[in-house]
């Protein structure tokens, strides 16, 4: 049995079937990074997959709006245009009685309007689906998906200007604490199109071997260490540590000169010096230390 969110099942478009397939593998890992962060956050137990991929206009994510979805308009920077996320009212009060620590079913019924309070409650829920489509997208084609709409009816201001526009939705099922729900995500066909051209460009390049500063620029670039600047050889007695005042000169018996240590997770890794940026304080590199050991 052919497999329904399959690209074939797909209306014909505006937008070619093999961007469509590319999008929706880069979707299904937004989907399982989403699971993971939002379960995090809410201390839920979190799933999510694709429901259905069909083209159309950004006109019927306004209707969805005007229906009682609660939209967002998110910049697709540095490409000018925007995205949409769209959630049921139903969707968000059951995050909210999370975030809120309501009882079970306390807000069954209620089909209002989010508020604009209710709005900053649900600002990290929010950031979850930008910061991770950010992540998702950032090896593929670098997008800011920046949120910049306060407001259903900012949304809805934004949106208009690019109501006839082709879109790709994407529905997505999102079953938190054991009730399932949707939300929907339209990118702009021309975005498509840019990351479509761009992998197929990469693709027809022959690549190079990858250096070690690629493999560290990539899946380690987000990776944190700690930096220290350390003044080696510098001694103080205990009773003049003890006895300092602010703004008062402290004489280590080292020159003026004389060149700090940088610790990388307390290993030496560098010499330099500190000097002022702006209103902050900087470390210069001069030479590397610890080729030796790197090497062995």
């Amino acid at each position: 049995m052919q497999n329904p969110h399959e690209v074939l099942a797909c209306p014909p478009g505006h937008i070619p079937a093999s961007a469509i397939a590319r999008v929706q593998r880069i979707h299904r890992l937004f989907l399982k990074a989403l699971g993971v962060r939002l379960g995090e956050a809410l201390n839920s137990q979190i799933s999510a997959g694709i429901a259905e991929t069909r083209q159309a206009t950004m006109a019927s994510c306004l209707s969805a709006g005007e229906a009682g979805w609660f939209l967002l308009a998110v910049e697709t920077a540095p490409t000018p245009g925007h995205a949409a996320l769209g959630y049921p009212t139903k969707l968000l009060r059951a995050v909210l009685d999370i975030l809120l620590a309501r009882p079970a079913g306390a807000a069954a019924g209620r089909e209002a309007g989010i508020t604009e309070i209710e709005t900053h409650i649900l600002r990290d829920f929010f950031d979850a689906f930008t910061g991770t489509l950010r992540q998702t997208w950032a090896p593929s084609f670098p997008i800011g998906f920046n949120r910049v709409s306060n407001s259903a009816e900012d949304a809805k201001q934004i949106l208009s200007g690019s109501s006839g526009e082709a879109v790709l939705i994407l529905t997505s099922r999102l079953k938190i604490a054991g009730v399932e729900h949707t939300f929907d995500l339209a990118l702009p066909g021309f975005l498509l199109r840019l990351a479509e051209i761009r992998a197929t460009s990469s693709h027809a390049i022959e690549q190079a071997p990858p250096t070690s500063e690629s493999v560290v620029a990539g899946p380690l670039g987000a990776s944190v260490v700690e930096l220290q600047g350390v003044l080696r050889g510098a001694k103080l007695r205990m009773g003049d540590l003890l006895a300092l005042k602010a703004e008062q000169i402290l004489f280590l018996g080292t020159p003026v000169d004389s060149a700090f240590d940088c610790l990388v997770n307390g290993t030496a890794r560098f010499t330099g010096e500190i000097i002022a940026g702006g209103n902050r304080p900087c470390f210069q590199v001069q030479n590397l230390t610890g080729r030796t050991e790197r090497a062995l």
